[in-house]
C-alpha cells in the first residue's frame, strides 16, 4: 500500500507524530491517513485523532487544524461512526472559514454532506449541497463537483428518488472519468449505482456491477470496500431467492465489517439478516437480530436506519404473533423527525397492517389512502401496500372494489417478490371462492403451489426450509377447501394436497439425514452447551439458585447462536421426499390392515380412511372444537393420575372419568370411519396437529371393536410406500442406560440381561457414544431422563452422562437400528401447530433412518415403566417374526391387568417408518 511506504517519513508512530510545517506537509499526512482507512480504519482513527491532538498541542494555523479535523472526519465515517464525523467535520469548516479559505471550505462540506444525510438531517444536507453546486461549478473544481454529485445521489437514494439518484451517479462517473480519478471514490460510486439498479428492479446488471466492484477492491487490498460489495449483493441475491448465496454473504460481510469496526455496517448487516429472516419465514429469529440492529444504530446516533431496523424487528413480532411487541416497538414519535417519505412509508405500512390484524378496518384503510395519494414507486413498497388494500377492501366487504383492485394487483405482481406473489394468489383464490368459481382459485392456488415448492427448494438446508413452510400453508389449505367446495371432492386430490401440507420439515430432515456441514465453530458451542446442560443437572438439587439461573440464561444465550449458526450452513440437496401416489399408498397396506389419515382444516377433522387398494374421505360429525376441549380434559385426567397415589389413581372415580373421556374421543374420531374396521387386525395412524397427543392405543381398553387391534404410528402417508414389510433381527442387540439418578435404569438393564442374555451389552451412555450406537448397533434401549422443548423443539434432548444428547445432534446421523425404544419421558411428543413439524426426539429418529421408534407420550412413571419394559421384551423375544407393535399391545394387556388406569400402561407409542 502508497501508505506503507510513506509512513516512517511522516507518521512513523501514534507517539511520533510531528507538527506539520505547512498546509503541503497537513494535506501530506491526510492523504497517508486516508491511504490506511481502507485497509485499516480502526489504526487510522487513531493516528487521525493524535494528529489533531498535535495541532491542537502546538498551536497550528486554523488551516492546518481544519485538514486534522477533516482527517479524522474521515476516518470516523469509515469506522461507522457518523455522529464523530458530523462533529469533527463541523469543527474542520469553522477553521477553514476561520482562516478565509472558502475553496477549502467547500470541499470539506462536500463529505459533510454525505454525514448529514446518514444522521437524517437530509433537508439541511439538501440545502448546503445545492448551495456547495453552484460554487464549486463557477471555481471549476471537477474533481469535488463529482464527489458532490455522488454524495447528492446518497441523499436522492435515502429519499426513495431512485431515478433521481441513479441520474446523479451518472453525472459523478462521467466526471471522475473526465477528471482521471481510478481510486477508492470510484468503487463506492460503482457500488452505490447497483443499489440504484437493485430498486429499479435491474437486478441481474446490478450483480455484474458488484462484482466489478469487488474485483476491484480486492485487486487495491481494500477489504472494507470488499465487504461493502459482497454486503450489496446480499440484498439483490435475497430478493431475486438464492438464499444460500445470501447467506453465506451476510456471513462473509459481516465477519468483515466487525473486523474493520464498522459499527454501522455491521448494524446494516444485522438489519439484511432479519430482512432475509422475515422472508425465510422466522420471524422470532428477525425480531431478535432486528432488536439487535436497532441498539446498534442508536449507540452510532443513526435514527433513520434504527427506525427502518425498528420495521423489521416490528414484523418480526407481528408474524410471529406478537402484535403488542411490535405496537410498541413503533410508538415511538418519528414525526417530528427529519425521516425522508420513503421511509415514513414503510413505517406507517406496519401500523396499517397491525391495525387491520386488531380488526380496525377504517383506519388501516385509511392509511391505505393516505399512502397512495403519495404513489410510493419502491416494489416492495407498492407490493406491501396493495396486499393491505386488498385485505382492507375484503375485510369491509366491498365486493366490487375489491375485486377491481385484484385485477389491478395482477397485473403488477411480476415486479413482486416470490412471498408477495404467492400471498397474492392466495387472496385472489378467496374472491374466486366467494363467487363460486371454482376452477379459477384452484387453477391461482395451483400455480402459487409451484412457486412455494421454487421458493422452498431456494433454501440451503431442512432447518430453513420447515420454517419458511408456515407462512406459505395457507396455500394448500385453501386448495383443500376448493376441493372440498366440490359437489363430489376428488380422493387422490384431496390426498396429495394433504400430504403437501402436513410433515414436510420431516420430509427434508430425512432426506438430508447425515448430510450436515461439518462446522468446527458449531461443533464447539454444542460442546459448551453439553456441559452447561451437565452442570444445571448437578445444580438442580442444590441451594445455589443464582447459579441455576446463570447456567439457564447461558444456556439460552449459546441456543440462539447455535440456531443462526445452523441458519447459515449448506446441505447437498437432491430431490426431497415428495408425496407418493394414492394407488401406490393404498397398495402398501397389508389384507387385514387399515390407515387412517387425519388432518384439521377449520373446525373440521376429516379423515381418509385406505383399506385393501381403497381410499375413502370422510368429514368426521364432531367438530375439531368439540374434539380439542375432550382432549383436553383427557389430558388432565392423565396428568392428575401423575399427580395422585397408585392407590387413588386406580380407584373406581378415576378410572371411570378417563375411560369416558377415551371413550368420547373413539367416538369423535374413529367411530364413523369404524365399518372399515371388520376382519382388521392392525390399524396405522397418521395424527395431524394436536391429534398427534391423542393417546389411540389406549382406545381398546373398554371398546369391544378395538380390543385386538394392534396400533402403530406413522409421519405422514407417503412413509407407507417406503415401508419394509420384513422387520430384521433385533440381534446384536446394544443397552445404554444413561441417567444416573434412580434406581429403574438398573432394573431395566438387568431385566434385558434375562431375557436377551450375552446380545445385550451396556455401553457407556455418553454423546458420542451414543451417536456412533445409533449408527452402528442392531437395536437400542435407552433409559435415561428427557426434555421436550415446547418453545424450542430443536433443543428437546436425551440425558446423557456427559450432558445431552439434542434433537439437533440426532438430525446429522444416519440411524441404521431397526428398533430403538426411547424409555424416556415425552420422547413421541411433538409441537402442535399448523405445520404439523414432527419436531420431537422419536421423529427426529426416523427422520434419520430408524425403521421402529418405541417412545412415551407423556412423563411416564418409573416403577410402571419398568414392569412394561419387561412385559414388552418378553412378548418381543418369543415372536418368530419380532414386531414391536404387537409386543406394545401385549405389554399393554398386561399392564392394563396390574394397574387399570392408562396413564400406567398407554403412554408408550410405535412410530414407524
Amino acid at each position: 500500500m502508497p501508505f506503507e511506504k510513506n509512513a516512517d517519513s511522516t507518521i512513523r508512530s501514534r507517539r511520533n507524530i510531528r507538527t506539520p510545517a505547512n498546509e503541503n506537509e497537513a494535506r501530506l499526512i491526510r492523504n497517508e491517513i486516508a491511504d490506511l482507512v481502507r485497509s485499516d480504519p480502526s489504526k487510522a482513527e487513531d493516528l487521525a485523532s493524535d494528529f489533531v491532538d498535535q495541532v491542537v498541542r502546538s498551536g497550528s494555523d486554523p488551516i492546518i487544524c481544519s485538514i486534522a479535523w477533516r482527517s479524522r472526519a474521515e476516518a470516523a465515517l469509515y469506522r461507522g461512526n457518523p455522529t464523530a464525523a458530523d462533529e469533527a467535520y463541523s469543527r474542520a469548516v469553522d477553521l477553514a472559514t476561520e482562516a478565509k479559505r472558502p475553496d477549502l471550505a467547500d470541499q470539506v462540506s462536500v463529505g459533510w454532506v454525505h454525514v448529514q444525510g446518514l444522521l437524517g438531517r437530509e433537508e439541511q444536507a439538501s440545502r448546503l449541497a445545492a448551495g456547495l453546486h453552484r460554487r464549486l461549478k463557477k471555481r471549476g473544481d471537477s474533481e469535488y463537483l463529482a464527489k458532490l454529485q455522488m454524495n447528492r445521489g446518497n441523499l436522492a437514494y435515502h429519499a426513495g428518488e431512485f431515478r433521481a439518484a441513479g441520474r446523479l451517479y451518472a453525472e459523478a462517473a462521467q466526471a471522475f472519468r473526465s477528471a482521471g480519478i481510478q481510486d477508492s471514490t470510484l468503487i463506492a460510486l460503482e457500488v452505490n449505482r447497483a443499489i440504484v439498479l437493485t430498486n429499479l428492479n435491474r437486478f441481474e446488471e446490478a450483480i455484474e456491477v458488484l462484482i466489478g466492484a469487488e474485483e476491484l477492491a480486492r485487486a487495491g487490498r481494500l477489504e472494507y470496500l470488499v465487504a461493502h460489495s459482497r454486503f450489496n449483493r446480499v440484498h439483490i441475491e435475497r430478493i431475486v431467492g438464492r438464499y444460500h448465496e445470501a447467506l453465506d454473504g451476510l456471513r462473509e460481510s459481516g465477519e468483515l465489517f466487525h473486523s474493520q469496526g464498522a459499527g454501522d455496517l455491521v448494524a446494516s448487516a444485522d438489519r439484511a439478516r432479519a430482512e432475509l429472516l422475515l422472508e425465510l419465514g422466522m420471524p422470532a429469529e428477525a425480531a431478535r437480530i432486528g432488536l439487535r440492529a436497532v441498539r446498534q444504530f442508536e449507540a452510532q446516533k443513526m435514527p433513520l436506519d434504527a427506525l427502518l431496523a425498528r420495521e423489521v424487528a416490528a414484523r418480526g413480532f407481528r408474524e410471529s404473533s406478537e402484535p403488542q411487541k411490535a405496537i410498541e416497538l413503533l410508538s415511538a414519535d418519528f414525526d417530528g423527525s427529519s425521516a425522508s417519505n420513503y421511509r415514513r412509508m414503510g413505517i406507517e405500512l406496519e401500523r396499517g397492517e397491525l391495525l387491520l390484524m386488531s380488526g380496525d378496518v377504517e383506519a388501516a384503510n385509511a392509511v391505505v389512502q393516505s399512502i397512495s395519494s403519495r404513489k410510493p414507486r419502491d416494489p416492495g413498497l407498492r407490493a406491501r401496500l396493495g396486499l393491505l388494500g386488498l385485505r382492507t377492501s375484503m375485510a369491509g366487504g366491498r365486493e366490487s372494489r375489491t375485486r377491481e383492485v385484484a385485477e389491478r394487483l395482477i397485473g403488477e405482481s411480476r415486479s413482486w417478490s416470490r412471498s408477495s406473489g404467492i400471498e397474492l394468489r392466495v387472496l385472489c383464490s378467496e374472491l374466486d371462492l366467494q363467487r363460486g368459481d371454482l376452477r379459477r382459485a384452484r387453477q391461482g392456488l395451483t400455480r402459487a403451489a409451484r412457486l412455494v415448492e421454487e421458493h422452498r427448494a431456494l433454501a440451503p438446508n431442512a432447518l430453513l426450509r420447515s420454517r419458511s413452510f408456515d407462512r406459505h400453508l395457507a396455500v394448500y389449505l385453501q386448495l383443500l377447501r376448493t376441493e372440498l367446495s366440490e359437489v363430489e371432492p376428488s380422493t387422490p386430490r384431496l390426498l396429495t394436497w394433504m400430504e403437501r401440507a402436513r410433515s414436510r420439515g420431516f420430509r427434508d430432515r430425512f432426506h438430508e439425514r447425515g448430510r450436515a456441514a461439518n462446522n468446527k465453530r458449531l461443533e464447539r458451542m454444542l460442546h459448551e452447551l453439553r456441559r452447561v446442560h451437565f452442570d444445571l443437572e448437578q445444580t438442580h438439587d442444590s441451594e445455589e439458585p443464582q447459579e441455576t439461573e446463570r447456567l439457564a440464561i447461558q444456556a439460552k444465550n449459546l441456543e440462539a447462536k447455535i440456531l443462526e449458526a445452523r441458519m447459515g450452513e449448506s446441505e447437498r440437496q437432491g430431490v426431497p421426499m415428495a408425496p407418493a401416489e394414492t394407488t401406490r399408498i393404498a397398495r402398501s397396506l397389508g389384507r387385514n390392515e387399515v390407515c387412517i389419515a387425519f388432518f384439521i382444516l377449520d373446525d373440521h377433522v376429516h379423515a381418509l380412511c385406505i383399506r385393501e387398494g381403497r381410499v375413502r374421505h370422510s368429514r368426521l360429525p364432531t367438530t375439531w372444537k368439540e374434539i380439542r376441549r375432550e382432549l383436553d380434559r383427557c389430558r388432565f385426567y392423565l396428568e392428575d393420575a401423575d399427580q395422585a397415589t397408585p392407590s387413588d389413581s386406580d380407584t373406581d372415580v378415576s378410572l371411570l372419568k378417563v375411560r369416558d373421556s377415551l371413550r368420547r374421543l373413539y367416538d369423535g374420531l374413529v367411530a364413523p370411519v369404524v365399518n372399515s374396521f371388520d376382519g382388521v387386525e392392525r390399524l396405522v395412524l397418521a395424527p395431524h396437529r394436536e391429534l398427534h397427543g391423542v393417546p389411540f392405543e389406549c382406545m381398546f381398553d373398554g371398546v369391544a371393536e378395538m380390543e385386538g387391534v394392534v396400533v402403530s404410528r406413522v409421519p405422514n402417508l407417503s412413509s407407507l410406500v417406503a415401508r419394509k414389510r420384513r422387520v430384521p433381527s433385533l440381534s446384536p442387540y446394544s443397552l445404554f442406560a444413561a441417567s444416573p439418578k434412580g434406581l429403574r435404569v438398573s432394573d431395566e438393564v438387568r431385566t434385558l440381561k434375562r431375557i436377551f442374555g450375552s446380545q445385550a451389552r451396556r455401553v457407556e451412555a455418553k454423546s458420542t457414544q451414543l451417536l456412533s450406537a445409533f449408527a452402528e448397533a442392531g437395536s437400542v434401549h435407552f433409559s435415561t431422563h428427557a426434555e421436550f422443548r415446547s418453545d424450542n423443539p430443536e433443543f428437546s434432548r436425551l440425558q446423557t452422562l456427559d450432558g445431552s444428547l439434542f434433537v439437533g445432534d440426532i438430525s446429522k446421523m444416519d440411524v441404521l437400528s431397526p428398533m430403538v425404544f426411547l424409555s424416556a419421558c415425552e420422547t413421541g411428543v411433538v409441537r402442535p401447530g399448523p405445520q404439523d413439524e414432527l419436531d420431537g426426539v422419536a421423529y427426529s429418529l426416523l427422520a434419520a433412518g430408524a425403521r421402529r421408534i418405541v417412545a412415551s407420550r407423556w412423563r411416564v412413571e418409573d416403577e410402571a415403566t419398568t414392569h412394561f419394559v419387561r412385559s414388552f421384551y418378553r412378548a418381543l423375544k418369543k415372536s418368530r417374526r419380532p414386531d414391536p407393535a404387537l409386543a406394545l399391545h401385549e405389554a399393554m394387556h398386561v399392564g392394563r391387568a396390574a394397574r387399570p388406569h392408562p396413564f400406567f400402561w398407554g403412554g408408550f407409542s410405535v412410530f414407524e417408518s
